[in-house]
């Protein structure tokens, strides 16, 4: 499915969240991205997308400390299946390789596909039943986002909630959602920036601006918490 023959009425409701989240509410949007990105904070923007080693087509520790400051946690049998080899890890890597050199607004058919098998590679894997809380379409989603920054949002429960995509939970739905939203309102929100602001964003979240926008928003609307 394409987001032009989708449902209007979800992407009418998930605009009108965006739009909401993207006003000032007393607290500009400019001043909420540039918090939420600033290395001398205490959120977890910056450290989520540049925490080194950034290494694109491998799963490394830094990876997975990256996505435990967004409130995953990833366990001791979790972390060895990510980082020994073995079968979970090589089917994790080889969708990982396999994605095409692209992003969220230019994204097809063939890159739904290839963006759906590292997902469900995830999900099925370090995040499956023998987690004490299992959420694997979270884990999932945040550490394909900190893989592929400019490809996945970070989509959590608090996100999803506020744009209301929770009945029935569809990743794949949900990507099509955010590219539509991406170009359109993410482009006319960095434009309004100072360019100090602007820069700092496109270095930090290039192409997409309104993913970090609407989660440092959706998060701070729902109760923000530190390291969030």
């Amino acid at each position: 499915m394409d987001p032009s023959r989708m449902e209007q009425a979800c992407l009418d409701r998930a605009k009108d969240s965006a739009l909401h989240a993207l006003s000032d509410l007393g607290w500009p949007v400019a001043d909420r991205l540039r918090e939420y990105y600033d290395p001398d904070g205490d959120f977890a923007g910056a450290s989520f997308t540049q925490l080194g080693p950034v290494v694109p087509d491998d799963i490394t520790a830094a990876d997975l400390y990256a996505v435990r400051l967004l409130n995953v946690r990833v366990g001791p049998r979790a972390t060895r299946q990510l980082l020994d080899d073995g079968s979970t890890r090589r089917r994790i890597l080889t969708a990982l390789r396999a994605l095409p050199t692209t992003d969220l607004a230019d994204a097809g058919p063939d890159t739904w596909a290839a963006m759906g098998e590292l997902y469900e590679a995830v999900k099925a894997g370090p995040s499956a039943k023998h987690a004490r809380t299992p959420n694997p379409w979270v884990t999932a989603s945040k550490l394909c986002a900190r893989k592929r920054p400019d490809l996945f949002p970070v989509r959590d429960r608090v996100v999803c909630d506020y744009l209301e995509l929770t009945h029935p939970l569809s990743a794949r739905r949900d990507w099509q959602v955010f590219q539509y939203l991406i170009t359109p309102i993410g482009r006319s929100v960095t434009r309004s920036m100072p360019p100090p602001t602007r820069h700092a964003v496109n270095y930090t979240a290039p192409r997409s601006p309104w993913t970090s926008a609407a989660f440092a928003s959706s998060t701070s609307l729902c109760g923000p918490t530190r390291g969030n």
